[in-house]
């Protein structure tokens, strides 16, 4: 028991003990996630990775040391030569190397910020299905109930001889109905609990109780559209890498320029000794051939992304908040339906009484259940749009 207690310290409120159900904070699943997730683990190595490369090269070249001894003819004396040099750019190559150098880790850490937010939303997103499927399997539960009790009173009246075979096979119909729309129900609970399982670290059984995050409201569409260029990791990334392309064509530029190296040299021949400075400079005719036109090609290249992903975003959120509107406007007028439960459980008074047949019980329950699936079905998607239009505050 202190075990358990001592694991309700560490991440509060994650499981109720006793024989209470399992409870859980959807923030400390989101902790959970970012902890447990190997793909937010991979993703934060390959950003590291990624930032120590790009710190890697803006430095000068290795100096170069030289020993040269020739041996004279017909007795004469050798000769020794000892160099050393250091090679350098043209001074702006080192500028611009930083340059990118800066833009590539903001592109890197942009990068993982987008699997990140990406690995959450999952979460999120999963969260708002067990909450729906368990709502789900609340409605096919009392309709299997229904089915039940129909069931029940069929048998009374079985005895006085007041059924026929029709009510007798709307029954069975009705209570297998149930139990396969509750089998399938509980199965894709089971694979949505899987996922959230697998995304956490933690085992979470059916009858978890997920305490949900508050929902943010509809904001404007111009708001959101503000918040989405301003925030989106992949717009950031084409950002980032665009800086870097334009860093990478000036540094094309000027690495088209002469390449300078400076030294000294020491020599002795015939016992005598000389000594002196070297300079040297390197003529770009071949190495340097297309480099500024393959820079120049690939930020263009990167600017066409760019422009697309803004274009792609733009429509994509465009189109998401449309539909939320209206699943918002539609939620209100089915919300004014009434509590289905409580029709349930006045045809069943009906029925028991002797107001209604078995047939007309079912047909009166048929929109009741219909009206409560989708009012279920409307507010996952409401929420579910709700988040995928406010992911970039995760």
């Amino acid at each position: 028991m202190r075990t358990r207690y001592l694991f309700s310290l560490i991440l509060p409120g994650v499981f109720s003990l006793g024989s209470a159900a399992q409870s859980i904070g959807e923030a400390d699943l989101l902790q959970a996630v970012e902890r447990h997730s190997p793909v937010l683990q991979s993703a934060a190595a390959t950003a590291h990775s990624n930032q120590i490369e790009a710190r890697t090269g803006n430095t000068l070249p290795d100096p170069e040391l030289g020993y040269t001894h020739t041996w004279g003819s017909s007795g004469a004396a050798g000769e020794d030569e000892f160099t050393a040099s250091q090679g350098f750019d043209f001074p702006t190559a080192y500028v611009q190397r930083t340059r990118a150098a800066r833009a590539r880790e903001d592109a890197a850490q942009a990068s993982y910020r987008q699997v990140r937010m990406e690995e959450l939303l999952q979460a999120r997103l999963t969260v708002q299905e067990i909450l729906y499927l368990q709502k789900r399997i609340e409605v096919d539960s009392l309709r299997l109930a229904d089915a039940e009790f129909a069931r029940q009173i069929a048998r009374v009246r079985a005895q006085a001889g007041d059924i026929t075979s029709i009510e007798e096979n709307r029954i069975e119909f009705q209570s297998l109905s149930a139990r396969n729309n509750l089998t399938r129900t509980r199965m894709a609970l089971e694979t949505a609990l899987t996922t959230l399982s697998s995304l956490s670290g933690l085992s979470l059984e059916a009858d978890v109780q997920i305490e949900p995050m508050p929902l943010p409201a509809l904001a404007p569409l111009e708001q959101v559209l503000e918040q989405a260029y301003a925030a989106d990791p992949a717009l950031s990334a084409a950002r980032a890498s665009g800086q870097a392309a334009l860093a990478e064509r000036r540094l094309a530029v000027s690495l088209a320029l002469p390449k300078f190296s400076a030294g000294y040299k020491y020599s002795t021949s015939d016992g005598a000794k000389f000594h002196g400075v070297m300079a040297g400079m390197s003529i770009p005719l071949f190495e340097s051939r297309n480099t500024v036109r393959l820079a120049r090609a690939r930020q263009a290249e990167v600017e066409a992304t760019t422009l697309a992903l803004e274009t792609n975003l733009t429509a994509d959120l465009t189109a998401k908040h449309s539909q939320a509107c209206r699943l918002e406007a539609m939620s209100r007028t089915y919300q004014e339906g009434g509590d289905g439960a409580g029709k349930s459980a006045l045809l069943r008074k009906a029925l028991q009484e002797g107001s209604l047949t078995i047939l007309e019980y079912f047909t009166e329950l048929d929109p009741v259940y219909r009206h409560m699936d989708e009012v279920n079905e409307l507010l996952y998607n409401y929420r579910s749009l709700l988040l995928e239009l406010n992911k970039y505050t995760l």
